[in-house]
């Protein structure tokens, strides 16, 4: 088919001879002259149509033309045609004058129907576009050229009723028509991009997405991939590397108090008791009751630690029994208290229970009485001869928050953040030498933990720590 077009599209001169098959059954090209004055995108196929328009508001069309292969669809069926823009000067009028001819062109079918299917058997959404352009050049919207059946899935719609159809009027707030601008990008760039994109899946499950935009000829295809499973696999194994980074650090841990923390302290035991044993008649009472207390204070500092590493140890393997009960948090104070006592009385520090009779928390008994023990210990250790030790409780909503309280050394606000993981060594002695490793505070964040409560610490070095942490104040928790 052959035509002369003005500047402003419309038709002047239209020979139809060459029109075979291209034309829809209303059409009668035995009286071209009713088509002149016409818009021509009235008369060509959509996708001949936007490649004509995009010819006449290319920058690059010279003299020389421009020569392109399109396709288009006739009713259901898809053609391919050559056409070809030239730009004539004529004598009359005094304007540019478009030369347009487009004929029909062979396709292998055979070919075209074995990629077709293929495509639809694809899992992944697969469209290709042809670009509509406006007067000025722009592209103002996306022609559907192909849709595989995934991608008709993702559109709610059927192959024949989508293809043809322009995105943005037929599509707009589909998956596709959200790419429309990056779409736009690699057909002025020329260069694909590939991302990644997060939906809404059903449920409320968030799916993955992966994009695919190509450039191909004078269009473009779309790619789109679920990588959720993809997505959930590394998501677990990046949880897996993480325990088993955990379970490095917990066994390092395990291995470096054994050989440490045990070690020394019993050698230094033995290594009096020896002592005495070789030449008992040599000490005084006063030598021996030195020693004695000295033996005294290794052992009950290696058996808390012992007890503290055993805790850890049950909890970090599942294997402590967790039965939260209704409890009068002054009475386990004062138990805690008891048993401190003696620690508390070599360094004249005193034990302030400020806590209300008849303060309730829903709590395992074993585990609350670990933590206090851990805490005030902490605060005897790390507290000057004729110091304070309190405990206080302040209902917090549905929680009880219990507060521990020393006026000691502190704790230094780099460490602070750090103090409570097991990977993290506190380096620090108490005010009488005492030594520490730090793992009775990752023991009662696990124990916090469980009663699904936080703790936090707040120190300033010179004037004291307060550890506080939440536990539940009623059973409905």
């Amino acid at each position: 088919m052959f035509c002369l077009l003005d500047t402003n599209g419309q038709i002047l001169y239209l020979r139809s001879d060459d029109y075979s098959g291209m034309g829809t059954s209303d059409n009668n090209f035995g009286a071209e002259a009713c088509y002149v004055s016409q818009h021509f995108s009235s008369v060509f196929p959509a996708g001949v149509s936007d490649e004509i328009a995009r010819s006449l508001f290319s920058d690059s069309l010279s003299s020389s033309g421009h020569q392109s292969t399109v396709s288009g669809y006739i009713g259901n069926e898809l053609r391919y045609f050559e056409v070809s823009v030239t730009e004539v000067a004529l004598p009359e009028p005094a304007q540019p004058v478009y030369h347009i001819l487009v004929k029909n062109r062979p396709a292998d079918d055979r070919n075209v129907r074995l990629l077709k299917d293929l495509l639809d058997r694809s899992p992944n959404a697969v469209m290709s576009f042809k670009p509509v352009y406006d007067r000025s050049g722009m592209v103002t919207d996306l022609r559907f050229t192909f849709a595989n059946r995934k991608a008709c899935s993702i559109l709610g719609t059927d192959k024949d009723d989508l293809t043809g159809t322009r995105l943005l009027e037929s599509a707009p707030g589909s998956l596709p028509a959200a790419q429309f601008e990056k779409m736009v990008e690699v057909l002025g760039t020329g260069s694909a991009l590939e991302y990644e994109i997060s939906a809404k899946g059903k449920k409320s499950n968030r799916s993955w997405l992966q994009v695919v935009i190509q450039n191909y000829s004078d269009g473009i295809t779309v790619s789109i991939q679920d990588i959720t499973a993809k997505k959930q696999e590394i998501q677990k194994t990046r949880k897996l590397n993480v325990k088993l980074r955990n379970s490095n650090i917990q066994k390092d841990k395990l291995f470096s108090i054994i050989a440490h923390d045990f070690r020394s302290p019993f050698a230094g035991c033995l290594g009096l008791l020896e002592m005495v044993l070789d030449d008992l008649d040599s000490f005084s009472n006063d030598d021996l009751r030195k020693m004695l207390e000295m033996i005294y204070n290794q052992s009950q500092s290696t058996y808390q630690l012992l007890e503290s590493l055993l805790e850890w140890v049950l909890t970090q393997q599942n294997r402590i029994n967790f039965s939260p009960e209704r409890i009068d948090l002054h009475y386990i104070a004062e138990m805690s208290f008891f048993a401190l006592n003696y620690i508390a009385g070599k360094k004249n520090i005193q034990l302030l229970n400020r806590i209300k009779k008849g303060t309730f928390v829903y709590a395992d008994k074993n585990m609350l009485r670990t933590i206090l023990k851990n805490l005030l210990s902490n605060g005897i250790k790390f507290t000057d001869q004729d110091g304070i030790v309190e405990v206080r409780a302040e209902v917090k909503s549905r929680f009880i928050e219990i507060s521990v309280t020393d006026n000691g050394i502190g704790i230094k606000k780099n460490s602070q953040k750090r103090i409570f993981d097991i990977d993290y060594q506190y380096i620090g002695k108490g005010t009488d030498g005492e030594k520490g490793t730090g793992i009775g505070l990752h023991v009662c964040r696990e124990f916090v933990s469980r009663h699904g409560g936080a703790i936090v610490v707040d120190s300033k070095p010179g004037k004291g720590s307060t550890f506080r942490f939440t536990l539940p104040g009623s059973k409905a928790v």
